[in-house]
Order: C-alpha cells, then structure tokens, then sequence
C-alpha cells in the first residue's frame, strides 16, 4: 500500500477524531482526579511529513520546524523564522513553502523525530568519509612506494569495523 496523505487520513479517521476531542477537552478526570492531558507526536521523517501535508522529504522546504530551504540546510550560521502549526494550516491553504495539505492534528509542541534513522545516515556518511580517506592514504602510499602493502589502510578498517562483532565487506569493482 503506498504512503499516501488521503490513506494515512482515511485510516487514521476513528482515532484523530478521539484524539480531537480530548485536544479540546485538555483535561481528563478520572476517578475523581484530574489530569491535565500533554500530547505526544512521534515518527520518523516521511511519517512526520505526511501527517502534516507536506510535499516529500526532498521538496524545497521540507523541516517540520523551520523555514530552511533545503539548498541552506547544511548551513547551520543562518537562522531561519520557525513553523508553527498556525503557519503551516495557512500554508496548506495557500499550497506554500512545500505544505500540501492541512495537518491530520495541530500537535506541534511536542515532536518526537525518530532518532534511528538519523544515526543510521550519521554512521552512512561517516563511514563512507572513512573509506574514502582510507582509499585516499593507499594511494599516497601506493605512489610514493612506500613499505605498505597495496590496501593495507583499507584492509585495516575493515578489519576494526569487523572486530567490533559487525559482519563488514568492502566490495570492489572487478
């Protein structure tokens, strides 16, 4: 089944219009105690991106929290104004700044980005800077013909990577 704003809606139906009406409420009472109801809003990128409308991860202006294009998100010196869910319900309107749809609910406070992912992509692009610099010193080595054997840097990440119990190949083009 694709990942679809419409099917996330539809699916989803029952349970927003529960979550609304304690949403309005913002306390419970129970057993004569009341308690005042916080919530909680948690997924990873594309499920985040979706129940809020917005177009996919890869669209101009794809953070949740701020208005960064996505050609200046590498660029931590800028700041850029924030969202709120008001900014975003009014960019859903008018089709602006990457906001397709209205939000499934205005839970904006309180946003939980799955970290797995995230450290998933860290290591992938940490460990591929690794190899790459690995590469880089077999072929210092290689040219100024040095004692080291054809690889020997590469072979010994790979290597450290392994003796950490983590089954690792680097594979090479024949």
């Amino acid at each position: 089944m694709p990942e679809k704003y419409y099917l996330l809606e539809a699916a989803l139906d029952p349970l927003l219009s529960e979550i609304k009406e304690l949403l309005a409420l913002k306390m419970v009472q129970v057993g004569g105690k009341s308690y005042e109801l916080e919530f909680y809003l948690g997924g990873d990128l594309k499920f985040l991106l979706l129940f809020w409308g917005f177009a996919q991860a890869n669209s101009k202006y794809s953070c949740i929290w701020c208005l960064v294009p996505s050609s200046d998100c590498w660029d931590t010196s800028k700041l850029h104004p924030t969202r709120s869910i008001e900014d975003i319900e009014a960019c859903a309107a008018t089709n602006e700044h990457s906001v397709k749809y209205p939000p499934l609910l205005s839970i904006a406070d309180h946003v939980v980005r799955d970290e797995l992912h995230l450290f998933l992509r860290i290591m992938d692009i940490l460990i591929e800077n690794l190899i790459s610099y690995a590469v880089e010193l077999d072929i210092r080595a290689t040219r100024k013909q040095t004692d080291l054997l054809q690889g020997a840097t590469l072979k010994k990440v790979q290597a450290s990577i392994q003796s950490c119990g983590v089954s690792f190949q680097i594979w090479k083009k024949k």
